[in-house]
């Protein structure tokens, strides 16, 4: 069910869903989760989502339909979802020692990130890079067509 039909609302909207999955990780010492949970999905990927709702062009046809059959398709999968997540969480054991519990120093996690997982890091920017331009590109190209038009 769609509680809005304009994008940015949207966007906006899982800007708090974000942020409160980020408070979630705070409430559960879970500080680095936080802080990782605000700078990759809130700094990179609502960025570049809102900067490619607001560079892609409005369609100007009417929005697209929804059978019946989605409609009950989409009930069948979610009740399957719901119900296959129910049974596994009511059969898992969470109980922990507490030598086990403890969170790992958030300078430990720096170290081994900056140190160890380097390329990791270079390659996920690369990444991020290339899809940006790419978005940016796909947004801004114009067929054959239409510059031809535009020139007469």
């Amino acid at each position: 069910m769609l509680f809005t039909r304009n994008l940015m609302y949207a966007a906006l909207s899982l800007l708090v869903v974000l942020l409160s999955v980020a408070a979630l990780y705070v409430l559960a010492n879970a500080e680095f989760l936080a802080v990782t949970q605000i700078l990759i999905y809130i700094g990179a990927v609502l960025v570049l989502l809102v900067l490619g709702i607001m560079l892609t062009p409005r369609a100007a046809s009417q929005p697209p339909t929804v059978t019946s059959y989605q409609w009950a398709m989409g009930l069948f999968l979610a009740g399957s979802v719901g119900f296959f997540l129910t049974k596994i969480i009511a059969q898992a054991d969470f109980i922990q020692d507490k030598e086990t519990a403890r969170p790992a120093p958030l300078q430990e996690i720096g170290t081994r990130l900056i140190t160890e997982h380097l390329l990791t890091f270079e390659v996920a920017g690369v990444l991020l890079l290339v899809a940006l331009v790419g978005a940016a590109a796909l947004a801004t190209y114009k067929s054959k067509a239409t510059q031809t038009a535009d020139f007469d």
